[in-house]
């Protein structure tokens, strides 16, 4: 009989033959992978992802492994929610299957958690594209104070870089959505930080978040605000379920503008000159309110907040309104 894990150690597997063995090598390289359970999610690749995943856990029949593959493309989300409903571990963390992480990444997390008695530990990481660059943010002590903190990107989101306690996720029913395949990790840490209470951060970079150029988490056009909208719209009935939603409505409130108005302006609506609907007064106060955020300003001005959510509003209908008599142009063309 295996012992029971400490660790799970999650990833997902979707075309990326080039990059996983890098990743897998990272991972099984770490100082305390023998605590640990690896559960690897091939989501259908259609390019040798699987085959050399399934070739190289060949050498390490001395660990516990578990690779799976989908019969058919399911999405990001619906492979992690697998993945966790497979973990076995007191804690868990996910691994993006073209990053690579440090040889003492599982280590040092651990460790902090079990120091601190903590629900989640977070950790800095490098951000690797066209060159290597720090990121530092750490994390507050507790859940409701990184709660406050993601509505403002005061935190990154980011679950890859955070070692989470398992059972706070069964005992609150935490789970993925099956609708985000973007924003899905801001969903699940305002879902998580709901419930969490003490919150550890170490400050060495032991985690390498690589982005391709055809990465989808990393792409923002309109698209990936739109789902920004519906997934912070999920997190805002989430709170509501919970009775939560009163403590934190200018915060919310807050995240929908800034997606809102990040569509306006990428579907050149959000002209200041031409929009009838903002006057030279509103036009300061967007602006003040979006320096406030790049700032990380941890708290706005709830009037402001309010009055520009109401015309972000306006112009969110013009947008859809626009859209839907761009497809009837279209549809009618062709007749």
């Amino acid at each position: 009989m295996k012992e029971k894990p400490e660790i799970s150690v999650l990833i997902a597997v979707y075309n990326v033959e080039e990059y996983v063995v890098r990743c897998l090598e990272s991972v099984f390289n770490n100082t305390i992978i023998d605590k640990a359970e690896i559960i690897i999610i091939d989501d259908f690749s259609t390019d040798n992802s699987y085959q050399k995943v399934e070739n190289f856990i060949k050498q390490y029949k001395n660990l516990n492994i578990t690779l799976l593959r989908h019969e058919k493309n399911s999405g990001l989300a619906i492979v992690r929610q697998k993945a966790l409903d497979k973990a076995n571990g007191k804690y868990f963390i996910y691994i993006d299957s073209d990053d690579w992480v440090e040889p003492d990444y599982l280590e040092l997390l651990y460790n902090k958690a079990i120091q601190t008695n903590a629900d989640c530990v977070g950790c800095s990481f490098y951000k690797e594209k066209n060159k290597t660059e720090l990121i530092s943010i750490p994390l507050k002590s507790t859940g409701k104070e990184n709660l406050k903190a993601l509505f403002y990107m005061n935190i990154y989101p980011m679950i890859w870089c955070k070692l989470f306690k398992r059972e706070i996720f069964i005992n609150n029913s935490i789970n993925f959505n099956q609708k985000f395949n973007n924003n899905e990790d801001d969903l699940i840490c305002l879902k998580f930080f709901l419930f969490a209470d003490k919150v550890s951060y170490v400050e060495k970079p032991l985690y390498h978040y690589f982005i391709r150029q055809d990465s989808i988490s990393y792409k923002r056009d309109i698209q990936y605000y739109k789902n920004a909208i519906e997934a912070y719209t999920a997190g805002k009935d989430f709170l509501i379920v919970n009775k939560l939603f009163k403590d934190f409505e200018d915060d919310i409130f807050s995240k929908l503008l800034y997606y809102k108005i990040k569509i306006l302006r990428h579907s050149n609506l959000f002209n200041y000159k031409k929009n009838v609907c903002f006057d030279e007064k509103d036009v300061i106060l967007l602006n003040k309110w979006e320096k406030l955020n790049r700032q990380k300003i941890t708290m706005l001005i709830p009037a402001l907040v309010k009055k520009q959510f109401i015309k972000a509003d306006l112009l969110f209908i013009l947008y859809k309104l626009k859209n839907s008599i761009s497809r009837i142009t279209s549809i009618l063309r062709k007749e």
